[in-house]
């Protein structure tokens, strides 16, 4: 049960990390292709 628990609490905080990491990701591509346009 404990096992189960963790896993669960691991997949959440693991979402928000990758989300956390898609959002800097997204940034990341918009200004590097704001630099090469201008």
């Amino acid at each position: 049960m404990r096992l189960d628990l963790s896993i669960e609490l691991l997949q959440r905080k693991g979402f928000d990390l990758i989300d956390t990491i898609c959002q800097f990701l997204r940034l990341l591509c918009v200004t590097t292709h704001r630099t090469k346009e201008s």
